[in-house]
């Protein structure tokens, strides 16, 4: 229940990104999809292939400093 709800907040938060670029969201073509891996970036390429998407839209928050420099950063990767 707690991943639906913060999923339909992200929903919300999308619509008010649209409206504020004063564009239509087609909800048709725009979704949020949830998964668990071990690796975000195979994970990601993953749901890629499964649904086909042209755009994926990811912050960079997360590593920083040392561990960035180290390990890097999933939006990197």
């Amino acid at each position: 229940r707690d991943l639906e709800t913060k999923a339909q907040q992200l929903l919300k938060e999308i619509d008010k990104q649209y409206q504020l670029a004063g564009v239509q969201r087609d909800p048709d073509k725009t979704r949020i999809l949830v998964k668990f891996g071990l690796s975000v970036s195979k994970t990601i390429q993953e749901m890629v292939r499964e649904t086909n998407a042209d755009l994926i839209i990811m912050g960079t928050k997360g590593a920083s400093g040392l561990n960035k420099l180290i390990f890097g950063s999933n939006t990197a990767d």
